[in-house]
């Protein structure tokens, strides 16, 4: 069976890396996913940078020693610094985040790691509001995806699933002796398997399509335009992947099918959900 997509998940808090596999249909995009385009950029000139919108007008003169990886503005904010001060600008020119508040500023999958001069760390949105106090937590990002980030509450034994506006899309308490959570995405849709429990997320919507019990994680392989067909297939490990049958389950219209004596492979192709069954 052909590999479509390699996903990949990260053991919460420990930060040990997992792959697991998407096995059909994956990479199609969702028309409803919503594309987010830079109204601003940064121009270089004698190791100084200053901001420009699209229309070529100078929203700032040459005073940035450094900008953040991220400089396209995707939430209408970015990293920059002057001198060695960290501070945090708007699309618009205008500082959101005065240089100096915070020591250090962090890129989080759409939001902010801030740590202030005490030493005190704290998870900021693109406006720069302050969303938790991270004395007792720790936030956890994955390689290569930027639309949501797990938080862990340490004082409270608590998971909470965040899109990249740091809404909370889910919340699950921890379980002692049970794994870390997995997670993978697909066109805007996230899901999350911890304690025998799947959690399907619309991460631009910030809303809980489904939660379902299964002894192991269910990856979202693709999604209708509209958003109401999920298919998915179960995900393992890849160094575990030849001892377990793949098999399918999908989502259409709030209720939840299996189609795992029915199919060896499905696929949402076109508007049309296909089953193969015995090469047929």
């Amino acid at each position: 069976m052909k590999m479509n997509k390699l996903f990949k998940t990260l053991g919460v808090v420990l930060g040990v890396a997992v792959l697991t596999i998407c096995l059909s249909g994956c990479g199609s995009k969702n028309k409803n996913t919503k594309e987010e385009y830079s109204d601003a950029f940064f121009i270089k000139e004698d190791s100084k940078y200053a901001l420009f919108n699209n229309e070529g007008k100078k929203l700032t003169d040459f005073v940035f020693t450094a900008v953040g990886t991220t400089t396209n503005f995707r939430k209408g904010s970015a990293i920059v610094k002057k001198d060695d001060k960290n501070g945090i600008i708007g699309s618009n020119g205008k500082m959101i985040v005065d240089f100096g508040k915070y020591k250090y500023i962090y890129e989080s999958a759409g939001l902010y790691k801030a740590t202030d001069n005490d030493s005190n760390e704290y998870l900021l949105d693109s406006n720069g509001k302050v969303l938790f106090n991270l004395k007792n937590a720790s936030i956890n990002t994955y390689f290569g995806v930027s639309s949501y980030s797990l938080l862990f509450e340490k004082d409270k034994k608590k998971y909470s699933v965040l899109n990249s506006d740091g809404k909370i899309l889910v919340t699950f308490n921890e379980k002692e002796g049970v794994e870390n959570p997995t997670t993978n995405e697909e066109d805007g849709f996230i899901s999350v398997f911890y304690n025998k429990k799947n959690y399907i997320l619309d991460g631009e919507s910030g809303k809980k399509v489904m939660e379902f019990d299964s002894d192991i994680h269910y990856c979202v392989n693709n999604v209708s335009e509209d958003g109401k067909v999920i298919t998915m297939n179960s995900c393992v490990g890849i160094l575990f992947q030849r001892d377990y049958e793949t098999t399918y389950k999908f989502i259409k219209d709030g209720k939840l099918y299996d189609l795992s004596d029915k199919c060896d492979r499905v696929n949402y192709i076109n508007n049309a959900l296909t089953c193969t069954k015995d090469s047929k």
